[in-house]
């Protein structure tokens, strides 16, 4: 009885599938892989500022699989990027000694998704490189003794560091270093001769680690200056006289 039992039920079970075979059970569709090895490896360090980001992904029933791609500097990062069907992703330049978070999340066409971690790196520090050369110093060369004067210079750290100016007097003194200064600042060195010697005044800058450029091109000095013309001679001694009065004049004859 049991047996007969057994083939009817086998029997209605088959003329049900014959009348609606949709009704059969269909696998079960799975979503996409988690991405997972990163490059960059995690919490990588002295990364390169220019490289692309890669990672595994794909989907267990071969599924097509686009990814979704987020990128910043917070451990939240923004979506940068949807749709990406490729394994990887170029971020385009990126800043030096920066902390970088990224993260994938992986779609299939059945609308399923996985998302992988947060991910992280940190770049490298920039190459330090010396200040470039400063400039010609700028100002008055036929100078005399006793009487102070301003000279300017001035230059560009390529690493975008803070510069510092060391000035040579051209009569066994300096300055000492001067600053700091932002680059691309101009420098004002000021010096009182009090030989009778001509000289030539230079210029060399440093960067906030310590590296220093070449000296300027030097400035020739002439000290004291002297006029043959005896007018002009007359003016000398009385601008030496009194050092405050008739700017103007003193301008003039470039005293």
């Amino acid at each position: 009885m049991s047996g007969i039992l057994l083939l009817v039920i086998i029997s209605g079970i088959v003329s049900a599938l014959n009348a609606n075979p949709s009704s059969v059970m269909k696998p079960i569709d799975l979503p996409p892989n988690i991405p997972s090895h990163p490059t960059p490896s995690h919490q990588a360090t002295d990364v390169s500022v220019s490289i692309d980001l890669f990672w595994e992904g794909g989907d267990p029933d071969g599924d097509p699989v686009t990814y979704v791609i987020y990128f910043g500097k917070t451990s939240s990062p923004s979506k940068v990027k949807n749709n990406q069907s490729t394994l990887s992703y170029n971020p385009g330049p990126l800043a030096y000694e920066t902390t970088y978070y990224w993260k994938i999340v992986a779609w299939d066409n059945h609308n399923l998704s996985s998302e992988g971690p947060v991910w992280s790196f940190t770049t490298k520090k920039a190459a330090n490189t010396p200040p470039n050369k400063p400039s010609k110093p700028l100002g008055i060369i036929n100078v005399q003794i006793n009487v102070e004067y301003t000279y300017i210079s001035g230059t560009v750290d390529p690493n975008g560091d803070l510069v510092y100016y060391l000035w040579d007097w051209g009569d066994g003194t300096d300055s000492g270093w001067l600053g700091s200064y932002n680059s691309g600042a101009l420098c004002l060195g000021t010096h009182i001769w009090n030989t009778k010697e001509n000289c030539t005044v230079k210029v060399k800058a440093k960067g906030s680690y310590g590296k220093e450029s070449e000296w300027s091109d030097p400035l020739p000095i002439t000290v004291p200056y002297s006029y043959s013309n005896p007018l002009l001679r007359f003016f000398e001694l009385l601008f030496q006289r009194f050092p405050d009065v008739f700017p103007i004049l003193r301008h003039v004859l470039g005293y």
